[in-house]
């Protein structure tokens, strides 16, 4: 009985704590740094170009690892390989907090990329193997973290970065190696593999060749979801990157900006409950078509109307789904599979998200400069997130577990 208790007990704190894993996955390792770019170039002198390099290093950490961390995860179980990522996000928020050198600070900021990807898939698998049954709903929870994360950002990071002290950012990076250390410590008293990882190591090693050839590509769910995370990698960063800078440009005072950002993030804290939920409830097809067609409709009133009321309905519907789409994929992916080969469809469609990342900004960026108008590259992302909800359509008609023949 009191072992029961004990058990229980613990699945009561693993949503929580893997919340709290995604906002260090992701707000901290790597949307923070966006918000903390002006006082670290400002502190060591970086060029536009050096803070360019410093971004794309985390992106690229988390692109090359994203993959594997599915495989790994497979052979060694979630726990494990969150527990080591978080050892790779705590060096490279410990290293940001102390050093100077240019090079250092490269691969740094590699090294939380690779964590986030060695934090974010273990965790997915982690959750959904612990709540089947309610996976759109727990990993909508889980999601909301980053929602917090955004949100609690905007307002503290800024604040400790600024002032008189002009090395305030260093501190910004120490606190998140410490509430990082504490997560760490929290996940490995509180968290214990699924049923199917609670075989032993020597167990689980044995199956590796059959893992690693097994091709989740071959299901036409994969295929399609990996495509619709592709969509939101793709816009999502392009947003998260210009959607700022198109405001203060448009008229928009930047504090007023950044209000409105914080708003979204809070928006995204409840929306990733209503949406996981409702995922359970009428089905992950319809929910991502409703999702991708309100980031479009989102990313598109900017570019007829930019001004305060555009860009406040932009922030207010983008807020209100973005949990939704994060979630309903992941949850999505999950069931497309068989249970044992959840690590590495989280980890293949992630990679695609990963792909769509670091493109984003490339294409967009271009455009923007070659035609002058943020206009232009948001009339893109939308059109491209309506192709999202054509794509999510498909979805429906395809049966889990359904392959290539």
């Amino acid at each position: 009985m009191l072992k029961d208790a004990v058990k229980q007990k613990h699945h009561l704190l693993y949503v929580p704590l893997a919340m709290l894993m995604a906002m260090v996955a992701l707000p901290l390792a790597r949307l923070a740094y966006g918000v903390l770019l002006p006082f670290m170039r400002s502190d060591l002198a970086l060029s536009i170009q050096q803070a360019g390099i410093l971004g794309t290093a985390t992106s690229l950490g988390y692109l090359l690892c994203v993959l594997p961390a599915g495989y790994l995860t497979q052979i060694y179980g979630p726990r494990r390989m969150t527990l080591f990522g978080l050892v790779f996000v705590i060096s490279g928020f410990t290293g940001l907090a102390v050093v100077s050198h240019f090079l250092s600070m490269v691969v740094l900021m590699m090294l939380l990329g690779v964590g986030t990807a060695g934090i974010y898939t273990p965790v997915v698998t982690f959750i959904v193997g612990w709540f089947p049954q309610r996976r759109g709903l727990v990993l909508g929870m889980v999601n909301s973290g980053i929602g917090l994360g955004v949100f609690v950002s905007g307002f503290l990071l800024p604040w400790m970065a600024g002032g008189s002290n002009t090395t305030g950012w260093r501190n910004v990076w120490l606190l998140f190696a410490v509430v990082s250390i504490l997560v760490w410590v929290a996940a490995f008293l509180v968290f214990r593999n699924p049923v199917s990882f609670t075989g032993n190591r020597t167990s689980n090693i044995s199956r590796r060749g059959a893992l690693l050839s097994s091709a989740v590509y071959q299901y036409p769910a994969v295929r399609l979801i990996g495509m619709c995370y592709f969509i939101l990698g793709f816009t999502y960063i392009v947003q998260a990157v210009f959607m700022y800078s198109y405001a203060i440009e448009s008229g928009i005072s930047s504090s007023t900006a950044g209000a409105l950002s914080s708003v979204a993030g809070f928006l995204s804290i409840l929306a990733g409950f209503f949406w996981g939920m409702m995922s359970d409830v009428i089905g992950r097809s319809k929910t991502l078509m409703i999702c991708f067609f309100c980031g479009a409709l989102a990313t598109f009133v900017p570019v007829i109307s930019p001004s305060l009321a555009g860009f406040a309905v932009h922030y207010i519907l983008a807020g209100s789904m973005i949990s939704g789409l994060f979630a309903t994929i992941l949850a999505a992916t999950s069931e497309s599979v068989l249970p044992d080969e959840v690590p590495l469809a989280i980890g293949f469609v992630t990679a695609l998200f990963a792909v769509g990342q670091l493109l984003g900004p490339i294409v967009a960026g271009w455009i923007i400069g070659t035609t002058g108008s943020f206009s232009s590259g948001f009339l893109l992302s939308a059109v491209t997130m309506m192709a999202g909800a054509v794509i999510a359509s498909k979805l429906s008609r395809i049966s889990a577990y359904s392959a290539v023949e």
